[in-house]
């Protein structure tokens, strides 16, 4: 079954979360001094050891879209779409999240209360970052036994 991603207003779980204001989501941008398909790599990997799921991955445009598992914010489903794309030494990472209300549909906001702080993506790029430098050795190894066309 094909689920659909509906954006919506969330004008109303803001102001009931306590947020002044809302403000459009800011992708969170950081330059690396990695080879873009070794980061790409790194981050397909990284993915993986967290336990998502990855939705789509182009080793061509350097981008992975991945799912965390499923969790519960008052009794509504939950879960974060995480995007990241390798843009020459540049990784981009979005954040998404989605709530789906009736059990069928996912929906997502382009908003965020004034007062986010963007803190998991930070994280997240921190963790991703040092994956990369933990492993460059042996993913560098992998990159090596790619054919090559």
């Amino acid at each position: 079954m094909l689920r659909r991603i509906v954006h919506f207003s969330w004008l109303t779980l803001l102001l009931v979360s306590g947020c002044a204001a809302a403000n459009p989501y800011v992708t969170q941008r950081v330059s690396m001094d990695t080879d873009p398909k070794l980061a790409f790599i790194a981050i397909e990997s990284f993915v993986h050891e967290q336990g998502w799921t990855v939705v789509e991955t182009s080793i061509v445009t350097h981008r992975v879209e991945a799912l965390t598992p499923i969790r519960t914010l008052g009794a509504v489903p939950v879960r974060d779409r995480w995007r990241f794309h390798v843009v020459g030494h540049v990784l981009e990472v979005t954040k998404d999240l989605e709530a789906s209300f009736d059990g069928v549909s996912w929906q997502t906001s382009s908003e965020v209360c004034d007062t986010y702080e963007y803190k998991v993506e930070h994280q997240t790029i921190s963790d991703i970052l040092d994956f990369v430098e933990n492993r460059r050795v042996a993913l560098a190894q992998d990159l090596s036994k790619e054919p090559t066309n």
